[in-house]
């Protein structure tokens, strides 16, 4: 599924309580992240992709951000929804969300604007199915590094098995050393990366990201629902209004 919404500007905040809603810009094209895994068949579930970060600063200050949820869908067929609001935290109004619908099969993406009750189709480039084979495997402790010197060095542990979610899951963990001066540090900076992989869905459900210069990050699914979804998650609603993309697009939108 990709979620491929980047900010485009800024919200324009009201200075006084009379002024309207703030508004933000999201910008779409074809171009962007995946998550949960590619085309995938065979595989249908229901779920909420929940994300945390936390940072701490130079001062010892823990900055954590809002709590994201997308709401996430996948039929037999490798179609996908995903559904999330505009905005979180005391900025959030309207609560209105946005949601992406991909159909990888037929190479078609819809972006419903429920504010406007527009539906955008947007062509992507056609896939065919991907059989996830699962984390690599790998030896109790194995590693894997480079032979030049000043580059990264790779460490893959193996976690084994344990349930997530009532699902039966493969983990590994995998810490990277970047040596002094590989990017302007002074010092070694490590990252470590632990990853929980469902064999059930064929997609990561836990992926845990700690690092020095970026803070610690968990993306985790609960609230998983194997079977199919309704099928008319995947459609566009009948009485919205469609405009075919042919390319990059902007949803401009109240918060």
């Amino acid at each position: 599924m990709r979620i491929n919404v980047v900010i485009l500007l800024q919200c324009a905040l009201a200075a006084q309580s009379s002024v309207p809603s703030p508004e933000a810009n999201f910008g779409f094209s074809e171009q962007g992240p995946r998550y949960g895994g590619e085309f995938t068949l065979n595989a249908p579930f229901s779920a909420k992709r929940v994300k945390e970060h936390s940072q701490i600063l130079l001062n010892g200050t823990r900055v954590t951000q809002p709590t994201s949820t997308i709401l996430m869908f996948r039929d037999g067929a490798g179609r996908t929804r995903a559904e999330w609001p505009i905005a979180i935290g005391p900025i959030a109004r309207s609560g209105t969300l946005i949601v992406q619908i991909e159909d990888p099969g037929i190479g078609v993406e819809y972006v419903l604007d429920q504010q406007h009750r527009v539906t955008h189709r947007l062509p992507i480039a056609r896939k065919t199915p991907m059989y996830d084979q699962g984390p690599p495997a790998v030896s109790s402790t194995a590693s894997r590094s480079n032979e030049a010197p000043g580059r990264p060095q790779f460490t893959i542990e193996d976690l084994g098995a344990q349930t997530i979610e009532g699902l039966h899951a493969k983990g590994y963990r995998e810490t990277r050393i970047d040596p002094a001066g590989f990017s302007g540090n002074d010092g070694p900076v490590t990252t470590i990366r632990e990853v929980w992989w469902s064999v059930e869905l064929r997609m990561n459900i836990v992926i845990k990201t700690s690092s020095p210069v970026t803070g610690e990050e968990t993306i985790r699914f609960v609230d998983i629902t194997l079977g199919e979804p309704a099928p008319s998650l995947f459609q566009p609603p009948a009485d919205y209004n469609l405009i075919e993309e042919s390319g990059p697009f902007v949803l401009r939108l109240k918060l």
